[in-house]
């Protein structure tokens, strides 16, 4: 699991790796099986479906709850539908891992 989180935070930014890196995480991604990586982004509908939902609970509250400490909710309310945005995102990330012979990048 840790491994696929690693796989994941350094297909998001794969800039920030250095020759050594990409070769290491190249031999990661072929190790990785069919059903780990369907894992993953099983793991990814799961985070982004409960953000979503969490959103979804705020939004129905009633005026009376929301005013007891409006600051929290206001924040847990667009922060929960953001990181449902970036959770959609990941799993549509069409990022590629560069190789040094790129010139242009991506």
């Amino acid at each position: 699991m840790r491994l696929q989180h690693f796989v994941w935070g350094m297909l998001a930014r794969p800039e920030y790796l250095g020759d050594l890196g990409k070769n290491v995480l190249a031999k990661i991604l072929r190790r990785l099986t069919f059903k780990q990586i369907l894992d993953a982004l099983k793991r990814q509908v799961l985070v982004g479906r409960t953000y979503l939902d969490i959103a979804k609970g705020l939004s129905g509250t009633g005026p009376v709850i929301l005013g007891v400490a409006p600051t929290f909710f206001d924040l847990t309310f667009h922060g929960s539908l953001e990181l449902a945005q970036m959770a959609i995102a990941r799993l549509y990330d069409q990022g590629k891992v560069r190789n040094s012979s790129d010139e242009e990048g991506y």
